[in-house]
């Protein structure tokens, strides 16, 4: 399933990005967006963000189908968090990636190698976030 980004600023253009990459891309950020938590592939909502319409599912997931706007400030630091990932993979060589598919975490290499197209998308991301002044999704 594929996401269409929608920047504040129109001129630079929507961007495309896989449900996906965009889940991971959260996890990977941590708490960045107010009352929304990551761990180990759960999720998890608390309440205080108005823009949290139903405590159910969050919005701001992919493959949620809801409209969710993220702030200028939330954009950057994704774009930073992005940008840090990507970097780090284009290193890194195969022996960081996982032999076996679900393999246990202690037993995978660190940091692992994740998709050879994701560093590249990310970088991309980051540039088109950054200039984004936030963008819905």
């Amino acid at each position: 399933m594929s996401l269409t980004l929608t920047p504040r600023n129109r001129s630079i253009g929507s961007f495309q990005m896989g449900s996906w990459s965009w889940g991971y891309l959260l996890e990977m950020a941590g708490p960045v967006i107010p009352g929304f938590v990551t761990s180990r592939g759960r999720w998890y909502l608390l309440e205080g963000d108005p823009r949290w319409k139903d405590l159910d599912y969050p919005a701001v997931l992919g493959d949620s189908g809801r409209h969710f706007y993220i702030r200028a400030d939330e954009a950057k630091h994704l774009a930073r968090v992005a940008r840090n990932w990507a970097d780090i993979q284009t290193h890194l060589d195969e022996s960081h990636r996982a032999k076996v598919f679900g393999q246990d975490e202690y037993a995978r290499p660190f940091p692992e190698k994740v998709r050879d197209d994701w560093a590249v998308l990310f970088h991309d991301f980051s540039d088109w976030a950054e200039r984004s002044r936030g963008f819905s999704k």
